[in-house]
């Protein structure tokens, strides 16, 4: 479990990045994004606008996004704000933002839908879903985690077949460290999970932090799982949990990593989905009721630069537990090497 667990949204920032939102004002962030007067740079007052309450919040969110002749990334940066916000005001904004024709722009617009999750949000990833390439995808994707998060009906995910799933070498596999949440750690996390994903219910009960090399995870679970209540995910389609990683790049700090699904087969069997930010599937298996308990095993989707990932164990009253946990230590390689993509996924 490597760097390519991380699955943070694009242009997205983090409570905790480098400067505090409370050693400045509105007014003094305001300035730094629309009138250029540094400190801060314009991304990082926006990141700290972007955590401000004020009346004319959306306001100039609207503007930042729909302005055709503004940087990309301030754009979707304005985007995912607006999703955060989940006003139905807010909302209205993206619904009309989504015939920009600015790719990076209209990725935050995606991601904002997702996070804000009601149904104008559902709409409007319905419409761009439509679309043919990469943002059809990106909406797809993104609808098919409120689906889940919903028990709707709509876009399925498939489940890959055994030879798409990566197995770990033992002889050469490294441990993923597990325990529970606990500290400082634990509120970070679940604070940072909540922020992400407002829309979700989610409890600090019974959070696990997962450590494998330098790379610290939590998973969060939804307060329903966490109560020890899996009817949703054996009855249907759920999100039980969020899961977020440490971002060690700015030292400190948390960020959306995956979102983790299920769904219940007609043969009494559930899926498992485990996918990055914007919906990417990146880890999958299958679990099984016995009795008060349901028994769980995940690994890794093969793709280029993944990491082989093994895990088992089980959910018994609102606690998870791993009977294996581990990780390869080389990744999969690509076909033929290429420089970081940035266009949605």
């Amino acid at each position: 479990m490597r760097n390519d667990m991380e699955s943070r949204m694009n242009g997205g920032s983090n409570r905790n990045d480098v400067l505090d939102g409370d050693a400045y004002s509105v007014d003094q962030l305001r300035r730094a994004v629309f009138d250029e007067v540094e400190p801060p740079s314009r991304p990082l007052a926006l990141a700290l606008l972007g955590r401000k309450d004020y009346p004319e919040k959306t306001a100039d969110m609207k503007r930042l996004l729909l302005d055709k002749k503004e940087v990309s990334r301030l754009r979707g940066m304005a985007a995912q704000i607006l999703g955060q916000m989940g006003t139905s005001e807010a909302v209205g904004v993206l619904r009309r933002a989504i015939n920009v024709d600015d790719e990076v722009a209209l990725r935050g617009v995606i991601t904002g839908l997702q996070t804000a999750g009601n149904e104008e949000a559902q709409a409007a990833l319905g419409t761009l879903a439509r679309r043919r390439g990469t943002v059809g995808t990106a909406a797809r994707r993104s609808r098919a985690v409120l689906e889940h998060r919903h028990g709707a009906r709509g876009v399925e995910l498939e489940l890959p077949d055994e030879g798409s799933l990566l197995r770990v070498n033992t002889r050469t596999a490294t441990p993923i460290d597990i325990a529970p949440a606990r500290g400082k750690q634990l509120t970070e996390a679940v604070e940072a999970a909540r922020r992400a994903v407002p829309a979700l219910a989610l409890a600090s009960e019974g959070a696990v932090s997962l450590r494998c090399g330098d790379n610290t995870f939590v998973l969060v679970p939804e307060a329903q799982f966490a109560q020890g209540r899996a009817d949703p995910a054996t009855s249907g389609k759920a999100q039980v949990g969020v899961v977020v990683r440490r971002l060690e790049r700015e030292r400190k700090g948390w960020g959306l990593a995956y979102h983790v699904l299920t769904r219940r087969r007609a043969d009494g069997r559930i899926e498992v989905f485990v996918t990055s930010g914007t919906g990417r599937l990146v880890l999958a298996g299958t679990a099984r009721t016995r009795q008060s308990m349901v028994d769980f095993r995940l690994r890794a989707v093969a793709r280029p630069g993944a990491f082989a990932v093994d895990l088992a164990g089980a959910y018994e009253e609102g606690k998870l537990t791993f009977s294996r946990a581990r990780s390869s230590v080389r990744r999969m390689l690509s076909s033929t090497p290429k420089a970081r993509d940035d266009r949605i996924e």
